[in-house]
């Protein structure tokens, strides 16, 4: 059994991830992590100053960083900290947990070479805008994704193409692979995960493992 927790990045979700998390009982906990982005993680926590987007890093995925990090202080949590609850969780399971997205450093790459100039504008302006969006919008964008999921992916996929292919299809192979070999190691494995992820994961381990899906991306 393969439990897929979809989450929201920016929003607090102690209450409902732990309960959820303790409720299924697993023998390993998943994350939607690398090595690298577990560390930073790991060091933002420690000193919510650090451990910002590199300043090298393109001016996209700056933007990005800027608006998870403003939009989660208004929401009452720093960006992945649900990640971070997780483990903890696991910890006092005395269950491992295992990294299983791409690393970063290769995805950004690929992402930004195979952009159309058309989406590379689409993308900043909409990041720009971001910026400014206050949490009250976003939590009613939250609300309403949550009882029209298929319309918002089926928006993203027409309107950013690449974005979805890049960051969504392609990881979600790769971590359906990873899923499905834990799960013919332990018998109940929960993977912690970005809800967008939530139904292509779904759809590629379903004929190889026992699937169920819960959605936490709403506190509540």
């Amino acid at each position: 059994m393969i439990l897929l927790l979809g989450v929201a990045h920016v929003v607090d979700l102690r209450a409902s991830l732990t309960a959820k998390l303790r409720e299924f009982a697993p023998g390993a906990i998943a994350l939607e992590l690398d090595p690298d982005r577990l560390q930073s993680l790991v060091e933002r926590a420690r000193d919510p100053s650090a451990a910002h987007t590199r300043a090298r890093a393109p001016v996209i995925l700056r933007l990005w960083s800027s608006v998870q990090e403003r939009l989660a202080s208004e929401m009452g949590e720093m960006p992945g900290a649900e990640m971070l609850i997780a483990m903890e969780v696991a910890r006092e399971l005395g269950i491992p947990t295992f990294l299983i997205d791409d690393p970063l450093q290769q995805v950004a790459p690929r992402l930004l070479h195979d952009l159309t100039p058309k989406e590379r504008v689409q993308l900043l302006i909409s990041s720009v805008i971001a910026l400014f969006v206050p949490a009250r919008v976003v939590k009613r964008e939250l609300q309403n994704y949550t009882e029209e999921r298929e319309q918002y992916m089926a928006a993203m996929r027409e309107q950013f193409p690449t974005v979805t292919r890049v960051l969504l299809d392609e990881r979600n192979g790769h971590m359906a692979d990873r899923l499905a070999a834990l799960g013919t190691k332990y018998e109940r494995v929960v993977a912690v995960l970005g809800d967008a992820h939530l139904s292509g994961i779904e759809a590629l381990l379903r004929p190889r493992a026992e699937v169920q899906t819960s959605h936490l991306v709403v506190p509540g």
